[in-house]
């Protein structure tokens, strides 16, 4: 096959370069994103209650809803967690569950459902999370002074967000720190009272007023018309102007007992930005879209926003493509300095500038050739995609360098170049196919990992695939090709240069003196695999590598019962108080209106990305807490990125969840105080409470004055918080009519308002109710099973379960509670199951090949062998340089193991060929070492070499990428070793010599 198409040169050239022009074509049409387009088996079920306690959340919304969705297929877990005027249900769902279809059930069950929640509610929302929603850029808009924020409201929500969702690509525009107008209803209490007028006939008087016929039609002869009432309540004066009738039969105009005034909602949370009250625009992205495309196109929008609405500042932030990019730009800068170092070291060893050039135009033809693939098989370019295709670089370079150096040493032998193709690709095609088979063997059996990890593995394995099939096509046709066509068979073939003779010359001496000390050789070889097996031990464990960031998330609880408003002032001072730490900020406090929102917030809950003038600033805003806010619930991490949305969980590692069963209550924390468990715990939110008013009407005097229970009820509704009368509708607006309350006590309130009985006569409503301030609990935890509190346990430790849950079932069965555990420590013990059996199903995949290539049973090990002692040096590096074990070691670590396995198998091919050929055994494995040191060496140092910059460069790209450098240097360094000097001992000792040796 290599004769045929090497006979053929400027055909299979002009093949080669037809593929190369539609690569280009096809990386046009690619979909380029931050991740793979991957569904959260996940739904989350938003309940808004206005005025509603926790205890009425759970039980007239909350448990209804859990109850009927128990039996959604394929539901794994489902948490609830109720507070003051809030809940959410959150689902897991097993991974080959339908999304689609049970987003679908989800939403039929909830129409269902809502017979039986309460009527003066809005529907449950329920949120289903994609990859995709994840906002690509956030848009603030900002007004400037004097600027009618109400006005504003109205021109992002009806213009500024229909022009972006015109933007080709953009699926949602989701909007926070909307204003809206209301109508506000004051009653004059004392001349209502004078006048023998109830607030409660005022509010039925309002009602009365803005009824419709419905859907009713006359019939007019031959026609038929639909009949729509025109005096319905449509702006303020026709409010004001409302009749209201007196005990006595005159008719009065509503404005002569209340004031009618427009005014704003008073909001239930805000959005800050550089501690100015402004509004948020998050941009979401359609699955197939161009992120590369679609944010510039939104930047150049935003300037067009600039010039035509300049009452507002318009400024884009949390521009997620910033991660893609610096992606692109590592695999650009990655085939830059990794051509340019191979360039280098291939000259400098062998004293040829052909060989390198042709190697130069190899690389950006095997990437463009890997994009076609990528269309083949659906891809869209993400983080994770171009990862695999970066990891897969250092093996095509690897093959490229191992067959020109092959064709190179059969040219030295003195064969024609055809000859010298012909042969040198043939010797090598088995050795480097297997090679990307190990490679594959190890990799590809990650995808199989459950949940979203193996979804995005997906992806990378797909990646690498394509790569290193494109390596294999590059190897075996377009450099020989290459090299056909840019040599003549007169030339001669310089020699090996004289740097590379000295490394030459040192290897065999150095091989000499192990081979004559083989028991220093192997005590020094064991106890680096022994030091860095024991290393893995003190390295951290984590997903993400640290990273240190000047932009960190502030989330906040006030534990306090506040306001929005209050929460706001004091965000507002603290920033004030900081300006100096804080270059720019971004806050959300409150209840968010974002349709997409999937976190929990309460009033009193705050959100603030921050970017901070220096990392000791995040220590400064603790103290300003501590000192001034001393309740205060304060967490301080680095700003999340997509990643960590995705992967990031918030249950806690162990958590114990007590249920009482005897007395029907809650537990209170104070009966834990007597537990002496033998691990720190941190109780979770069932057992967190908060300041209450408890009312109590009584009800047997109210009942000797003739007042009934209802009426006082429904008056305690009307004066104590912001009732909601009726809507007035417009074509494209619903203005909400409120009767607006003072802001005076409670006491006072009690006082100053009167309660009619059936015979007419007014009495005080604090005649009939007490009231006290208490303590309640403010939210309540449930499952499937019903309410429970969690105890929740940090530690990492594989022994915690068996530590805690002897001594809190014994004090559980004391107390008459139930018990069961939960948490991240079982799902740990799930997926370090899933890598052992992976791990085990890679290296049987990884032995059945070299055994079907090698045909023996003994020379596989010596190939396996060589992984441990790689991922040794990977642990030993970590952990020197102070590093973690993390993903992206991890990746290094699979890009390390890649490439020593390849140089092992070549080695042992080698050997193997050149015993067939009656080379004795000893002799044979020396003049494979000398042989195979070139393309080993060269491999190993453009691998390193291209990677070290990134060790001297800053920010949150070099800090992700740092313990991958860490992990290749380290396992190349010993595995590298290892390859040159441990295996051909090794073979030495499993094979039999041979009589000639």
């Amino acid at each position: 096959m290599t004769k045929f198409l090497l006979s053929r040169p400027i055909a299979v050239f002009i093949a080669f370069l037809t593929l190369v022009v539609f690569s280009v074509i096809s990386m046009l049409f690619l979909p380029v994103s931050l991740l793979p387009d991957t569904d959260v088996p996940s739904l989350k079920v938003q309940v808004n209650y206005p005025n509603a306690s926790p205890l009425e959340v759970e039980q007239n919304i909350l448990r209804p809803i859990r109850e009927s969705f128990a039996t959604l297929t394929g539901l794994n877990d489902l948490e609830s967690k109720a507070g003051f005027e809030s809940g959410a249900i959150n689902m897991s769902f097993d991974f080959d569950v339908p999304m689609d279809l049970t987003y679908i059930a989800a939403n039929e069950k909830m129409d269902r459902l809502m017979e039986q929640l309460p009527h003066d509610m809005e529907r449950p929302r329920i949120i289903r999370q994609n990859v995709s929603d994840i906002p690509i850029v956030r848009i603030q808009v900002i007004p400037k002074e004097n600027t009618d924020f109400v006005q504003l409201s109205e021109l992002a929500d009806n213009v500024l967000k229909r022009r972006i969702e015109q933007q080709k690509g953009v699926s949602v525009v989701d909007m926070n720190g909307l204003k809206k107008p209301v109508i506000n209803v004051t009653v004059n209490q004392t001349r209502a009272e004078a006048l023998g007028i109830s607030i409660a006939e005022v509010v039925s008087s309002i009602e009365n007023n803005n009824q419709s016929l419905g859907g009713i039609s006359v019939k007019d002869g031959l026609y038929r018309y639909y009949v729509q009432v025109r005096n319905v309540l449509s702006d303020l004066n026709t409010i004001k102007n409302l009749p209201v009738i007196l005990p006595e039969g005159q008719v009065i105009k509503l404005s002569s007992i209340a004031q009618v005034s427009s005014a704003v909602n008073e909001p239930v949370g805000y959005h800050l930005y550089n501690n100015k009250e402004a509004i948020v625009i998050e941009v979401h992205k359609q699955a197939g879209a161009r992120m590369t495309t679609l944010v510039p196109e939104i930047e150049k929008l935003v300037e067009i926003f600039k010039t035509e609405y300049t009452d507002a500042q318009f400024e884009v932030t949390r521009d997620q493509s910033d991660l893609l990019n610096y992606s692109i730009d590592k695999l650009t800068s990655s085939l830059v300095i990794g051509g340019g170092l191979a360039f280098v070291i291939l000259f400098a060893f062998m004293g040829n500038i052909k060989v390198p050039l042709i190697m130069g135009v190899s690389l950006p033809a095997s990437v463009l050739l890997a994009f076609l693939l990528f269309y083949l098989f659906n891809l869209s370019i993400n983080i994770i995609s171009l990862s695999g295709l970066a990891l897969g670089l250092g093996m095509l370079i690897d093959n490229g360098i191992i067959v020109m150096d092959n064709i190179t040493q059969h040219r030295k032998n003195g064969l024609s170049v055809l000859q010298a193709c012909i042969i040198g690709v043939n010797e090598v095609v088995a050795p480097l196919i297997s090679s990307v088979l190990t490679t594959l063997a190890v990799f590809v059996p990650l995808v199989f990992l459950g949940g979203v990890s193996g979804a995005l593995f997906k992806d990378e394995a797909l990646s690498v695939t394509a790569i290193l099939s494109v390596s294999l096509l590059v190897a075996f046709v377009l450099l020989p090709l290459l090299y056909r066509l840019f040599s003549s068979s007169k030339e001669t073939v310089k020699d090996d240069s004289q740097f590379f003779e000295k490394i030459k010359s040192a290897y065999s001496n150095s091989y000499q003196w192990l081979e004559n000390h083989k028991l220093i050789g192997v005590a020094s070889m064991l106890t680096l695999l022994v030091v860095g097996a024991c290393s893995v031990i003190f390295l951290p464990k984590e997903g993400m590598p640290y990273h240190e960031d000047k932009e960190v998330l502030l989330q906040l609880d006030w534990n306090e019962p506040i306001e929005a408003r209050e929460s706001k002032l004091r965000v507002e001072e603290m920033v004030l108080e900081l300006q100096n730490e804080i270059s720019q900020s971004e806050v959300d406090l409150g209840l968010s209106q974002f349709l997409l929102d999937n976190e929990s917030a309460e009033l009193q809950s705050v959100s603030a990305f921050l970017s901070l003038k220096n990392i000791q600033s995040a220590d400064l805003i603790k103290h300003y807490f501590n000192q001034y806010f001393p309740k205060a619930i304060v967490k301080i991490e680095a700003a999340p990125n997509a990643f960590d949305k995705i992967f990031r969980s918030e249950r806690p590692y162990l958590q114990a969840k007590l249920r009482e069963v005897n007395k029907g209550e809650l537990i209170n924390a104070a009966s834990l105080d007597s537990v002496q468990l033998p691990l720190a715990y941190s109780l979770g939110d069932g057992f967190s409470r908060a300041n209450a008013v408890k009312v109590m009407i009584n009800k047997e005097k109210a009942a000797t004055y003739q007042i009934s229970y209802e009426s006082l009820l429904k008056q305690l509704n009307l004066i104590l918080n912001n009732y909601l009368i009726t809507e007035i509708k417009s074509f494209n607006s619903e203005v909400p009519i409120y009767l607006n309350n003072t802001d005076a006590d409670i006491n006072s309130v009690l006082q100053s308002v009167k309660i009619r009985n059936e015979k007419g006569t007014a009495y005080p409503v604090n005649e009939f109710v007490d009231f006290e301030y208490t303590w309640d609990y403010r939210t309540i935890t449930a499952d499937l099973s019903g309410i429970y509190q969690g105890v929740n346990f940090g530690s990492s430790s594989q022994e915690i379960l068996p530590t805690v849950e002897p001594v809190l079932n014994k004090y559980a069965v004391q107390n008459g509670w139930l018990v069961d555990y939960d948490g991240e420590y079982f799902e740990n013990i799930k997926n370090l199951k899933e890598l052992v059996l992976i791990f085990s199903v890679s290296v049987l995949l990884l032995y059945l090949i070299l055994v079907a290539q090698f045909e023996s049973f003994k020379q596989p090990i010596l190939i396996i062998l060589i992984l441990p002692i790689g991922l040794a040096g990977s642990l030993l590096m970590l952990w020197i340089a102070g590093s973690s074990l993390n993903i992206m070691s991890g990746i290094g670590i699979i890009i390390m193991l890649g490439i020593i396995v390849n140089d092992t198998i070549l080695k042992v091919d080698t050997i193997n060929r050149l015993v067939k050929e009656g080379l004795p055994v000893k002799e044979a494995v020396h003049t494979a070492g000398v042989r195979r040191l070139k393309p080993i060496l060269m491999t190993s140092l453009t691998t390193i070499l291209a990677v070290i910059p990134i060790l001297f460069t800053s920010g949150i790209g070099a800090d992700l990428q740092k313990p991958l450098v860490y992990a290749v240097t380290g396992g190349l360094t010993l595995g590298t070793a290892a390859a040159v000097y441990f295996v051909p001992m090794a073979y030495s000792f499993i094979t039999k010599p041979t009589p000639h040796s």
